[in-house]
């Protein structure tokens, strides 16, 4: 589950996918210009990204992609957890 995340903090996130399958996170902060400041790029499973929670937060934004081989199944999801 999610909780509020602190900001400052450190947080890993991990993907956890399936045949071929892969997640992105993506946070902006600033509210009047589409970019990005965390991008984790795309993570296929067990990939990482290590990165500080903004103080500034405007948007998440959380993409999963399938994979490209139409007889597999995919999945995409995360954890995300505080680095202590």
């Amino acid at each position: 589950s999610w909780g509020k995340m602190v900001a400052g903090s450190t947080y890993k996130l991990t993907a956890r996918a399936t045949g071929g399958g892969q997640f992105r996170l993506k946070i902006a902060t600033n509210c009047s210009s589409p970019a990005t400041t965390v991008d984790s790029g795309s993570l296929v499973n067990g990939g990482t990204y290590q990165f500080v929670w903004p103080s500034n937060v405007c948007w998440v934004t959380l993409q999963a992609a399938s994979g490209t081989d139409a007889s597999q199944t995919s999945s995409a999801g995360a954890d995300l957890v505080l680095v202590q």
